[in-house]
């Protein structure tokens, strides 16, 4: 292969004491062999800052409510905290890591999400400072971060805070954080590389489950667009899943290539993974 392979990793499997280090190992492993971008998230140390604080947690469809008071906060653990000790992790492996998030360098550019639902709807929900990856059109632009650094040797280590550039007159600094869901910020990631003339291995979601599981939770093998709106009307996807497989199916369509739902625990999934194959969920495209 001779592409990036962009992989996200949840913030559970790595708080998990066992298959962590097995992980990273292969991550690793698998970066000696070919370019390697890995986005994180962190959320259950963002709940337990924001619980430290007194600050309420609230989601919304799979999505964490980001009020403007608790952004700061938020941004300090995974581009502070949870970042560099996933950085730290992979340069006692060998490997030439690098943290970052989502805005540096305007690698990927983000704006902020609007309301969630019908805007006439008084159901319509202001996620606060919840951002998306926004198309605009310098992202092409073919020295993007992401690809100088992976052409460099070096693995960037990706968390999912954006920053929005501001018109000046904003009275807001010319610029604000945005909390970006960790799917979204890979496939952001994907997209980036991509648009600016990289070529795309593989875009993997890593879990804390096997795949996309049916109702009598088995492991589907792969998955269309119809596939997915059925399991949704039946009620079998929903949440944070429903989040990741809607993202992983917009990313596959806009790549050409299939994106996998896999475990990040499983040791099967594991050795997969060390050979860029992982055993998960393929989400297919179109």
């Amino acid at each position: 292969m001779s592409g990036v392979l962009v992989m996200k990793v949840g913030g559970a499997t790595l708080e998990d004491p066992v298959a962590s280090p097995k992980l990273l190992d292969a991550i690793a492993g698998l970066s000696r062999r070919q370019s390697v971008v890995l986005v994180h998230g962190g959320g259950r140390a963002v709940d337990r800052q924001l619980a430290k604080l007194g600050m309420e947690t609230r989601r919304h469809e799979g999505l964490r409510i980001t009020p403007p008071d608790q952004i700061e906060q938020i941004a300090g653990v995974l581009a502070g905290s949870e970042n560099k000790r996933v950085v730290g992790e992979l340069l006692c492996r060998g490997v030439r890591a690098v943290g970052m998030c989502l805005g540096d360098g305007g690698a990927v550019r983000t704006r902020k999400m609007g309301p969630v639902g019908n805007a006439v709807d008084l159901g319509a929900v202001d996620l606060g400072n919840v951002g998306e990856v926004a198309t605009s059109p310098d992202l092409g632009a073919a020295d993007n971060l992401l690809r100088v650094l992976c052409g460099a040797g070096f693995v960037p280590v990706v968390c999912s805070i954006g920053i929005e550039a501001l018109p000046r007159d904003a009275g807001a600094g010319g610029s604000r954080l945005l909390n970006v869901n960790a799917d979204d910020a890979a496939a952001g990631a994907a997209r980036a590389i991509k648009a600016s003339g990289g070529a795309v291995d593989a875009l993997v979601l890593l879990t804390d489950v096997p795949g996309v599981l049916d109702a009598t939770k088995r492991r589907i093998e792969s998955l269309d667009a119809a596939g997915i709106e059925r399991l949704v009307r039946e009620g079998v996807v929903s949440g944070g899943m429903l989040v990741k497989v809607r993202a992983a199916h917009a990313t596959a369509t806009a790549l050409g290539t299939p994106v996998v739902i896999a475990s990040g625990t499983d040791q099967a999934s594991l050795d997969g993974l060390s050979n860029a194959a992982p055993l998960g969920t393929r989400i297919l495209p179109g």
